[in-house]
């Protein structure tokens, strides 16, 4: 039962990421774009969010070395879209970038020490 619900999560996690590339080919109508795109956005969002609570990828997202590149990459990613990306387009993927970041950093800061 477990490995169908995570398979299931797996799929619709995937689903909503393709989903949200796809939709500018399949839907002609901007607005409809717009509706079907923040769609797909949420999701991925919800079905990742219940994929990265269970075991196996919960423990993988906690490991130090996954923190650490959480960290590093996403802060330098934020740091060049805001220097080559204009425009508020630009500035809100630095945020984003910077709030992941910042989220690993936090775990890595605020890691319970064993007793």
């Amino acid at each position: 039962m477990k490995t169908l619900v995570s398979s299931l999560l797996g799929f619709a996690f995937v689903f909503g990421l393709l989903g949200t590339l796809s939709v500018g080919r399949l839907i002609p109508d901007p607005t409809e774009q717009t509706m079907a795109s923040v769609t797909m956005v949420l999701v991925s969002l919800v079905a990742g969010s219940l994929l990265a609570r269970r075991e196996p990828v919960k423990s993988f997202l906690a490991s130090r070395p996954v923190l650490w590149f959480l960290f590093l990459f996403n802060v330098t990613a934020g740091v060049l879209v805001y220097l080559f990306v204009g425009g508020a387009q630009g500035l809100m993927t630095a945020i984003g970038l910077g709030v992941v970041g910042l989220g690993a950093g936090s775990g890595l800061v605020l890691r319970r020490r064993p007793v």
